[in-house]
């Protein structure tokens, strides 16, 4: 199976990619899976950090470039989220001065706090209680039906925000910045993030081999979700 997580570094720049959970056959459309999509916009990442430009732009010119590769333009494709959607977190570590830009729900542990994007929260969260009241039979949509018409939401003034190939998404990323007091940065998938968040007494080597050897399954998409986490040592 394909892990949709991508991670990334170079030099003084990191990030963390959490592919969604494809819904409507990415290959088949755009020739492309989402796992494949996330890789390749790690890897033009790499091409597009630069001191000069923003957060904001490096992501979008990466972006850009991913589209260009699959051949992706504007009259192709209006809908995209049908399309590989994305959480993500980018930093740009300058010293001890960190910058960085969240959309989704990627985690950032830092200076002892847990930054991300709770934008998502309540959508998600009418989702799963969604598809708990079809398996009671109070909802005549099935589990697929209703996981499309939250995603049919995102990138929406009444939905949620996301990162997509549209590379106008970013635009509604959260940029913060602030100066590094701890040891280490940590970036974590929500996947990883969830069993962090149970198993908070562990160090995280033993987060690693305890989630590889789990096999919990993801009540919502019904597959084990990918676990991804970077950890930044200072």
């Amino acid at each position: 199976m394909e892990n949709e997580d991508a991670l990334g570094n170079i030099e003084n720049y990191f990030w963390i990619i959490d592919g969604a959970t494809d819904l409507y056959d990415s290959k088949k459309s755009i020739g492309y899976s989402v796992s494949e999509i996330t890789h390749l916009l790690s890897e033009k990442l790499k091409v597009h950090c630069n001191e000069k430009e923003s957060l904001k732009t490096i992501f979008q010119n990466a972006i850009k470039e991913v589209r260009n590769i699959i051949g992706l333009n504007d009259s192709n494709h209006e809908e995209y989220y049908k399309l590989p959607t994305f959480a993500f977190i980018i930093a740009r570590l300058s010293q001890r001065k960190l910058e960085y830009l969240i959309l989704g729900d990627c985690v950032m542990l830092v200076n002892d706090e847990q930054l991300t994007d709770h934008r998502v929260d309540r959508l998600f969260d009418l989702g799963k209680n969604e598809i708990e009241n079809s398996k009671k039979g109070l909802n005549v949509l099935n589990k697929k039906e209703i996981l499309q018409k939250i995603r049919g939401l995102a990138n929406k003034e009444k939905g949620y925000w996301i990162g997509s190939l549209d590379d106008s998404s970013i635009e509604h990323a959260i940029y913060g910045n602030l100066e590094i007091t701890g040891d280490n940065i940590v970036l974590m998938s929500d996947g990883f993030y969830d069993y962090y968040s149970q198993n908070t007494t562990k160090s995280f080597e033993e987060l690693i081999s305890m989630r590889k050897q789990s096999t919990e399954i993801d009540p919502i998409y019904g597959k084990k979700d990918d676990a991804s986490i970077l950890v930044v040592e200072l």
